[in-house]
């Protein structure tokens, strides 16, 4: 499962180099952009599956989970400066670039989280390794230490939004980062949660894929409606269609063949009390 990293760190170097490809008669460039693209924000999801429900305790998810969030971060930033190396017109922008989007990342990724941990403590999820002589541990229950843990996160997060609001000159990265954040827990509900469920959870797999992709699309697309009615353009070009729809490809595709992998060696998600002992699910 570690190959996934590396993998990612690829994916996320060569996100800026392909940008340099971008032409408008280009479309085959576009298409394998924002397929890039969906790659890029399944590590998004990926990692904050990892931090909220892998079974091990919550400060090695931590720990880990800020290890490779900068190696894909680094990475990432890599590729934006071999991008903007090639354009000389604006190439001191990109350590400004770079820094917000780090410092306004962590807020992002608590978006992301939180329908994830409302799953987590309302609803009892967690992923185990179940083996035919592993007794299932119970639910981790919410306690005071979450809600210490959590305000301490949100409160850095801001912090750090807040101090990329100041390096910008006109400022509005915190309430803009703030939307982000917002926009992100919702997509989160409507895709990586029914994502863990299907890949996890579900055992109609050949069912709940192509609901779980289909879901992708139309949230897309939902989200290209509200923007249209927000920004009212004249006209919603063709290639969008093509784009948005290789954007949710990689995506889906990044996450799922991710999760199966973990499906492979033995991991499950579980919902509810714990009932002792369970056999591997086969399907």
């Amino acid at each position: 499962m570690l190959v996934c990293i590396p993998v990612f760190a690829i994916v996320d170097g060569l996100s800026g180099p392909l940008m340099l490809l971008a032409r408008p008669a280009n479309q085959l460039a576009w298409v394998a952009i924002f397929a890039c693209f969906g790659a890029v924000g399944a590590q998004g999801g990926l990692h904050a599956t990892w931090l909220v429900l892998a079974p091990v305790a919550l400060r090695v998810r931590v720990v880990i989970a800020i290890v490779v969030g900068l190696i894909w971060f680094s990475a990432w930033a890599l590729g934006y400066a071999i991008n903007h190396a090639w354009r000389p017109y604006q190439s001191d922008e990109w350590v400004l670039t770079a820094t917000v989007a780090f410092l306004c990342l962590p807020l992002v990724s608590i978006g992301i989280q939180m329908p994830l941990w409302l799953a987590r403590f309302l609803a009892s999820w967690r992923i185990l390794r179940l083996t035919k002589t592993s007794a299932e541990s119970g639910p981790e229950k919410f306690g005071t230490r979450h809600l210490f843990y959590g305000m301490t996160a949100v409160v850095m997060a801001l912090t750090a939004t807040r101090l990329a609001d100041s390096m910008l000159p006109r400022g509005g990265a915190m309430v803009s980062w703030a939307v982000v954040a917002v926009v992100a827990a919702i997509m989160s509900s409507f895709t990586i949660l029914p994502m863990v469920a299907a890949n996890l959870g579900a055992r109609r797999m050949w069912l709940s894929l192509p609901v779980t992709f289909l879901l992708n699309i139309l949230v897309s697309f939902a989200y290209v409606a509200v923007f249209a009615l927000i920004e009212r353009p004249t006209r919603i070009p063709p290639v969008l269609v093509v784009t948005i729809v290789s954007l949710v490809c990689g995506f889906f595709f990044s996450v799922t063949l991710t999760l199966l992998l973990v499906r492979s060696f033995g991991y499950r998600l579980l919902k509810g009390p714990a009932e002792g002992c369970h056999k591997p699910a086969i399907s």
